[in-house]
């Protein structure tokens, strides 16, 4: 009798971890973030919106990032997080030198939309801020992404 009850107790405890893993498993791989405007190949102007579709998990926060083809760095744009709103997104980007149009002309604009935790979006915020108080836009490195959280990056050319 015992071992039946014993082998009836780690059935039901296995068959318990696979059912949690399973449905864990199955919220981080709702996260999505898609950009549907600007279409890869478009014009863009200096700025201009960027919209998408998401489905953000809580305690993460979706940023756009768009940086010059051929550069390292990237620059969060639209001065924070987007708002997930019914499943869409819009913010605002600006692609190059706002002081000087014509120096960045003709150039191709990588976007990209990413998913990141908490501690990635402090990160952002103060470089955001710290950028803002100086005046200084160094650019910085793409943060990590959430593992299941994909993000397809598009191009668009510069007017």
């Amino acid at each position: 009798m015992l071992g039946i009850r014993s082998r009836t107790a780690a059935f039901v405890i296995v068959s318990t971890l696979l059912i949690v893993g399973k449905s864990t498993a199955q919220e981080v791989g709702t996260c999505k973030a898609d950009i549907t405007s600007p279409k890869k190949g478009d014009s863009v102007s200096t700025s201009g919106d960027v919209r998408g579709t998401a489905t953000v998990p809580p305690g993460m926060f979706l940023w756009v990032f768009s940086q010059r083809e051929g550069l390292a760095k990237w620059w969060p744009q639209s001065g924070g997080p987007a708002r997930v709103r019914d499943g869409e997104w819009v913010v605002h980007a600006i692609y190059g030198d706002e002081k000087d149009p014509s120096k960045d002309a003709g150039a191709n604009f990588v976007i990209t939309a990413v998913v990141v935790d908490q501690k990635a979006n402090d990160e952002i915020v103060k470089y955001v801020k710290k950028s803002e108080n100086d005046n200084y836009y160094p650019g910085m490195d793409l943060p990590a992404a959430n593992p299941g959280c994909a993000s397809k990056d598009i191009i668009a050319k510069r007017r």
